[in-house]
């Protein structure tokens, strides 16, 4: 699998990722992207997933596997909260759906599918590092919150 498959594969397996009930938690609100888009978080409707390309080394004893690095980059934003607290774990969460669902659900959804997820199984992925949760206001007085979970991937160099 080469880096750009990788970034595909994984495109595809977030924005098909689904509460229990089916429904989808990003849809199509998933971009493959080289930096994280800040200014245009105001136009974006959350929660939105940012698969963000952070290089690559090559392996010190095979040329033609790599290292990989991306991270994914979470967005959500949660109406009515004023102290951001829904943003982190939730609030007035409507069952199985986005709406509501604060960042450690849906990290949790995305790291829980990554361990079991077989389609990306020919590239082993390692977990790194969690950035600390950074919260802003976006829109008005809507409270929002970014985080990035950030991974290593060996992939075959072609």
């Amino acid at each position: 699998m080469t880096p750009k498959e990788l970034l595909q594969r994984l495109q595809t397996y977030i924005k098909a990722l689904v509460w229990t009930a089916g429904n989808k938690i990003f849809g199509e609100n998933v971009f493959i992207v080289s930096a994280f888009p800040a200014l245009q978080l105001s136009q974006l409707v959350a929660p939105t997933c940012f698969i963000v390309d952070s290089g690559q080394q090559s392996h010190p004893e095979h040329n033609n596997i790599i290292d990989q690095n991306f991270s994914i980059l979470l967005f959500v934003e949660h109406v009515g909260n004023n102290m951001g607290e829904y943003t982190i774990i939730g609030g007035n969460r409507i069952a199985n759906k986005s709406s509501g669902a604060g960042l450690l659900d849906i990290e949790g959804k995305i790291l829980q599918g990554l361990r079991e997820e077989t389609v990306l199984s020919t590239a082993k992925i390692v977990f790194l590092s969690k950035s600390r949760a950074k919260n802003a206001l976006v829109k008005g007085a809507n409270p929002s919150m970014t985080r990035s979970l950030n991974f290593s991937a060996r992939v075959d160099y072609v």
